[in-house]
């Protein structure tokens, strides 16, 4: 399956998943018979419907943040030479953005369309994870405590930057990895 320029599938981001769905599916059926697989469907189908307005939210968000945010403005701020600058901001932006995977996933994926390079949107998704201030404000502060979260946040503050580098480094050293999202 080849692929063209600016489509995000390809063999390993369908192909993969659909032999391990077939693989889920058989084992299903030659463990538990028929109705198990019937009842697997019906829960994919109830988690689908529950998930689906987030999944929706988050790609409509990241076509409209491809249409508007111009490519240039991307390429400066998180591109491939936007240097130790484009990992601190991408790790700030991380931090300050909430949402989840529906939200977070799409919208990299429009700036990886835009230009960003893999550092940046590594530091971006490393610090999301890590140091999330919404996460911290309203969950990890009130019920773990704040010297908890200073702790925490303090050794986990560098890690963003850290990966982000250590991300771009790795892509230069090796080429360009084939991703699932479009290059520019």
């Amino acid at each position: 399956m080849s692929k063209k320029k600016g489509s995000s599938m390809n063999l390993w981001s369908i192909g993969v998943p659909l032999l391990l769905l077939a693989i889920l599916v058989w084992l299903a059926y030659t463990m538990k018979g028929g109705a198990a697989v019937r009842e697997g469907f019906t829960k994919s189908g109830a988690l689908f419907v529950s998930v689906a307005p987030s999944m929706a939210i988050g790609l409509l968000m990241a076509g409209f943040v491809a249409l508007l945010v111009p490519q240039g403005a991307v390429a400066r701020s998180f591109g491939e030479n936007s240097g130790p600058r484009g990992l601190l901001l991408a790790s700030v932006a991380g931090i300050l953005t909430p949402g989840g995977p529906f939200t977070h996933f799409p919208l990299l994926a429009a700036f990886r369309s835009q230009g960003a390079a893999i550092g940046p949107l590594s530091a971006y998704i490393t610090a999301w994870s890590l140091l999330g201030a919404h996460r911290i404000l309203l969950w990890e502060g009130p019920l773990l405590g704040w010297r908890f979260v200073f702790v925490r946040v303090g050794v986990s503050f560098f890690c963003a930057p850290l990966v982000g580098w250590m991300a771009q480094a790795l892509d230069v050293a090796v080429g360009r990895i084939p991703m699932a999202s479009s290059s520019p």
